[in-house]
């Protein structure tokens, strides 16, 4: 009986420390894949703009989209079922986001696969696609308020002037940390200075928000 009473508050705790470092877990995935998304979006673009090689552009479509889908969306799976209703919001939206990418990508690759076209309609084709991305991919900005939302308890029943964190100290350092790392030092310059993409706007802003005065759980 003293065993199962053992094995039953064990595995309590390690449904507790699960629950409360999911918002940790996904914060980090999420600098994760806009990281990963910052690059590759760059590097599509960039292809968009100086090649009119149609098996080039076949290529870097099919590498986005499995940027878009294999990773990223597949990362982020796992948090569209999670039980904090913040966490599920703001992961549908970000995967819709991606969805609305890769359908606009697969439309450019019928018409580059299976249409006719002057060297001049591929590139006003590819120019269009740019300034699509460009629009969908910025409201990556506007979402990453919500990431830092999931962050930040939502009544903690305590003093009203302060502002209680789901995060340890030490799980805020560790993704100051993870930010620094996918992003550099420019984090720190915050949302104020012009950024050069809205993934890197939004790392910014989760840098930020991360080191506002904060009350943290304890260890």
């Amino acid at each position: 009986m003293k065993i199962k009473c053992i094995l039953l508050i064990f595995g309590l705790l390690i449904g507790n420390t699960t629950f409360a470092n999911d918002h940790f877990n996904f914060v980090d995935d999420c600098i994760k894949v806009f990281s990963r998304l910052d690059k590759t979006t760059l590097e599509f673009r960039t292809t968009l703009e100086n090649k009119t090689e149609s098996e080039l552009l076949k290529t870097a479509i099919t590498e986005y989209n499995n940027e878009l889908v294999l990773y990223s969306m597949n990362k982020l799976l796992k948090y569209s079922k999670s039980e904090n209703s913040n966490i599920k919001e703001v992961t549908t939206d970000l995967r819709n986001l991606m969805t609305n990418l890769v359908q606009m990508n697969y439309e450019y690759l019928n018409f580059v696969t299976n249409s006719e076209y002057t060297k001049k309609e591929l590139k006003k084709k590819n120019k269009s696609l740019i300034d699509q991305n460009k629009l969908v991919t910025g409201f990556f900005r506007e979402i990453s308020l919500g990431i830092c939302m999931t962050l930040a308890k939502e009544k903690p029943n305590k003093e009203k002037n302060k502002q209680y964190s789901v995060l340890t100290l030490n799980e805020r350092n560790l993704l100051n940390a993870s930010l620094i790392e996918k992003f550099g030092k420019s984090v720190k310059k915050g949302t104020e200075v012009e950024s050069k993409s809205p993934f890197e706007y939004s790392s910014r802003l989760v840098y930020e928000f991360l080191n506002m005065e904060w009350v943290f759980e304890k260890e």
